[in-house]
This record gives structure tokens, C-alpha cells and sequence, in this order.
């Protein structure tokens, strides 16, 4: 009997991914935006966790990319809207791959050519990822006290 391994595994969700054979699920999205807000709830309940958000705001500025997404912006997202957002920059053409750990190279070969080089190429161009950049300030030290609740 042919057991899978976890990197075969991994491939296979790779290829999915790229070759778009996703199975895209109401119910999966919905548990999905519960779980992030609950981690936002849970994150501002927690004085570890709480002050980590709080720090890692005020190093980036509050950048939306590094801090926990506020519940009213989960619950604007919808199913369409992620899946095309996802498909958008997923193309044969914008895909790069790297693999670090304990794996023979031989196997590697064989399985990227398997389920990677099976995908056929996308019909729509790459799109580039957008490209924000962080807030241009000079260096400075933060300073900060967390009062004792």
C-alpha cells in the first residue's frame, strides 16, 4: 500500500492551488471569519497579547498588514470576493516555490515535476502583487507604559 508522505502531501495542495481546484465552501468561509473574530476578541482579553498588538501597531503605524483585522472588516468579506482576490494572483507565471528541510533531492525532483510540472499554464496574465510600502519615518525609539490593570 503507497503511503503518502507529508511532502507529497504538500505538493498536492501546491498543485490544487495553482491549477485552481479548490473546493471554495460557504460554510468553511463562515468558520473561517469566526475564528478571526474570535482572535480579535481573544487578543484584546489577553494583557500578553494585547500589548504585542498594541506594539506592533506602533511600529508600523498601524498598518493593516501586521495587526489583527477588525471584526467589521471580516464580516464585509464575501466568498466571491476572496476567491477572486485568491485567483487573482495565483498563475502559473507568478509562482515560486521554496522548499527548505531533511528531504532528498531525487524525491523533490520527482514530485515538482509530478504535481507542479502537470499544471497547465493560466489563461490570465500574472498580475503583480501590489506593492505598499511602509510609512517612511526616520529612526526614533519607542517608548511605552502599560499601566497595571
Amino acid at each position: 500500500e503507497d503511503e503518502i508522505t507529508g511532502l507529497e502531501g504538500v505538493m498536492q495542495i501546491l498543485h490544487a492551488l495553482v491549477s485552481k481546484q479548490l473546493l471554495w465552501e460557504q460554510d468553511a468561509f463562515e468558520r473561517a471569519k469566526q475564528s478571526f473574530v474570535q482572535t480579535y476578541a481573544q487578543v484584546s482579553k489577553n494583557l500578553e497579547a494585547a500589548s504585542a498588538e498594541y506594539l506592533l501597531g506602533s511600529m508600523c503605524k498601524q498598518d493593516g498588514r501586521f495587526t489583527c483585522v477588525p471584526p467589521e472588516d471580516i464580516e464585509k468579506l464575501t466568498l466571491e470576493d476572496v476567491k477572486q482576490a485568491v485567483n487573482r494572483f495565483l498563475t502559473t507565471d507568478n509562482v515560486e516555490i521554496s522548499i527548505s528541510g531533511d528531504f532528498d533531492p531525487k524525491v523533490m525532483d520527482m514530485l515538482a515535476l509530478q504535481y507542479l510540472g502537470t499544471v497547465p499554464p493560466s489563461s490570465q496574465p500574472a498580475r503583480e502583487s501590489p506593492s505598499i510600502p511602509l510609512a517612511a519615518t526616520p529612526a526614533q525609539d519607542l517608548f511605552f507604559e502599560i499601566s497595571d490593570s
